[in-house]
């Protein structure tokens, strides 16, 4: 738990109203409460987040949505990621290359920043099994590059101005979406022809 967390529970206890994200919220330290939530979602809770995520995650994030189109949007989900393709020789092939050659990329330099790099060991791995897109292709490129301030404005101040973290998050998910219809526009043309 955090100092800010740690704060508030010793100033008001385990359960406490307060703002996140520029948005009033209730915030609970407490397991058994958690629990409780969790296990009565949907049915005396309702998960909620702040309109700025909402901006950033879209209106049909798993996230955000609830009820019936958030259980066959989940099931779709977890049925499209636990697809065989996923265990296969090729794929299982193609990550280790992938991984190989970012051991090599790190061979003579002094740092290196792990982190950034699994991140984009990972990417590369999602471009290429969910989109089919090479990694090293100036599309996948611009994907990562998209997905990464996504990623940078999810976690920053909802400011919405010029030049925030956050603006060009709410940019990068717009162009994301639209690369994304784009791909599959792409697709239903080929399998038409």
């Amino acid at each position: 738990m955090g100092t800010f967390l740690q704060e508030r529970v010793s100033r008001y206890g385990k359960v406490f109203k307060s703002h996140l994200f520029g948005s009033p919220a209730i915030v609970s330290c407490d397991h058994d409460l958690n629990m409780f939530i969790l296990q009565n979602e949907e049915r005396l809770f309702e998960a909620s987040y702040p309109k700025a995520m909402h901006d950033i995650l879209g209106e049909f994030s798993l996230l955000v949505i609830s009820g019936d189109l958030h259980r066959k949007l989940r099931n779709f989900v977890v049925t499209f990621t636990t697809v065989s393709k996923y265990s296969s020789p090729r794929f299982l092939n193609f990550a280790e290359n992938l991984a190989i050659s970012m051991l090599d990329s790190w061979k003579g330099r002094k740092e290196i920043d792990f982190l950034k790099e699994i991140r984009k060991l990972t990417l590369s791995l999602m471009v290429k099994s969910v989109l089919s897109i090479e990694p090293e292709e100036p599309r996948a490129l611009r994907i990562l590059d998209d997905f990464r301030t996504y990623m940078k404005g999810f976690v920053s101040l909802p400011l919405n101005f010029p030049g925030s973290s956050y603006s060009k998050a709410v940019k990068a998910r717009t162009r994301l979406a639209s690369t994304m219809k784009g791909i599959i526009n792409e697709r239903e043309k080929e399998k038409r022809f």
